[in-house]
Formats: structure tokens, sequence, C-alpha cells
């Protein structure tokens, strides 16, 4: 698998941060392990599907499910264990426009949560074939639900949020003792496992 640069614009054309992900300096090469382990924390590569070209054979071997959200979360890194190994290029090859009402500007359906079952899948693939890779794939379950919060905050959806926080207490020591996670997505998950208006009021303030 190759896998190259990307820019993040909104339909104005403007340039947005891509949050945690970084673009590397030089080519690096990583063998299967290496990349499912760093999809999960996603410092150099994530799940996204974008910005990166297979082999037909991988993908006809790891289809996405049908009408299904975040399915990439659910199938991408299947296809690189599948590979010899996964290129990280240093050149931006791919625009990513988001615009307002896509999912991710949209109030959480609960369509849009399968996101959770896909990373529980995750969870289960590395307890079978990696188990040593386990608390980077609950860490990636945490971090999904981090990713909603803005919305759920934003929509005033209190039952999301309690659910939200019982979510993010199933993993916490995953997240707090894991040295590979950066201390903001640590203390963004203790906030969400509050829960509570203590929690909405910090997120709606601070994060």
């Amino acid at each position: 698998i190759s896998v190259g640069g990307r820019y993040s614009v909104t339909e104005e054309k403007q340039e947005l941060p891509i949050a945690t992900l970084r673009q590397p300096k030089e080519e690096v090469v990583l063998s299967p392990k290496q990349a499912v382990e760093q999809m999960c924390y996603g410092k150099i590569l994530s799940f996204s599907a974008w910005a990166k070209l297979y082999k037909k054979d991988i993908v006809l071997q790891n289809l996405f499910p049908k009408g299904k959200l975040f399915e990439d979360l659910d199938t991408v890194y299947k296809m690189a264990d599948n590979a010899n190994k996964v290129a990280i290029g240093t050149l931006k090859i791919y625009y990513y426009r988001q615009r307002l009402g896509s999912i991710r500007h949209s109030r959480i359906s609960s369509k849009e949560l399968y996101g959770l079952i896909a990373a529980e899948n995750l969870i289960e693939y590395l307890r079978n074939k990696y188990p040593d890779l386990v608390e980077a794939g609950r860490y990636r379950y945490v971090k999904k639900c981090i990713e909603y919060m803005p919305v759920i905050i934003a929509s005033d959806d209190e039952e999301q949020l309690k659910s939200m926080a019982k979510n993010v207490r199933k993993y916490l020591s995953s997240v707090l003792f894991n040295v590979n996670v950066p201390w903001k997505m640590k203390a963004a998950t203790l906030i969400t496992a509050m829960g509570g208006k203590a929690s909405t009021y910090i997120w709606r303030k601070v994060i």
C-alpha cells in the first residue's frame, strides 16, 4: 500500500489543520503490524481509505461493509495487514473537502454510531492476531468516542453524553497509562469520562 499526504480544505478552499496526523519528512516503510499500530495511534497514518493506493486483490479480499458509516475504520486496517508493506510518502496528493452537513459535522445518529461497533471489531481482531496491540485498539475506541463529543455537546443530547462517558470509562486505564497517548487526549478522555454538567461545561469552555 502506498500512502500520500493530503490537504483538508473548506468549501471556500481554505486549508484546515489536520488534527494529530503529521506528514513525515522522509519516506517511511512499515510492516503490516507496524502499520496497524500506527493507524490506532494516528500520528503518521490513519484509518481513512483516501490518499492510499492499494493492490486490487487486497481490496477484493477486504470489501467495505454495505450501508455503514465510518466503514473505513472497519476495513482499512485489514487491508494494511494483508499487504507486504505500507509505504508513507512525503508528497501531498489528495484534497479532502469538508462541508457543513457532512457526517463529520452533523448530529450523531444511531447509524453513525456504527463507528463504535467498528472500533470494537478492531479490538477483537487485535486480540486474536496481535494481543500486544489490544491497548492501542482500546485507545482508538476511546478516540472515536471523543471524536463524537463536539457534535454531542453542540446538540445538548444528554443521553448520548451519558453513553459516551460510560463507553470511555470502559477503557479509561488503557488510555491514561499508555505512554503512546498524547497528554491532551488523556485530558479529553478524563473530561469525557466525568459525564454530566461538569463535563459539558469544560468541553464548551476549554476544549
